[in-house]
């Protein structure tokens, strides 16, 4: 992963949609994530895996918004809330 964030800075890329699990995953971890937006479906699935599996730490958001996206379904949208650094 460490190849395709160095192309992206290279290239001087600031916005992406990573869209899947583990690619997600990477870019949490790697701090690449500014904001989140995240639809939830009006069912409680009974098993399966973590949205984004394990983390080394907690990634604190806030809520910027929510909204009714139609038939049951609701949209989140969260930033990521940056550490300060001492």
């Amino acid at each position: 992963m460490d190849g395709l964030f160095a192309d992206l800075d290279e290239r001087g890329i600031k916005h992406v949609y990573p869209d899947g699990g583990r690619l997600i995953q990477s870019f949490i971890r790697a701090g690449r994530v500014d904001r989140f937006i995240i639809s939830v479906a009006p069912v409680l699935i009974g098993a399966g895996h973590r949205l984004f599996g394990d983390l080394p730490h907690d990634v604190p958001l806030r809520l910027d918004s929510v909204s009714d996206a139609g038939g049951g379904f609701a949209q989140l949208r969260y930033t990521v809330e940056r550490r300060q650094r001492a």
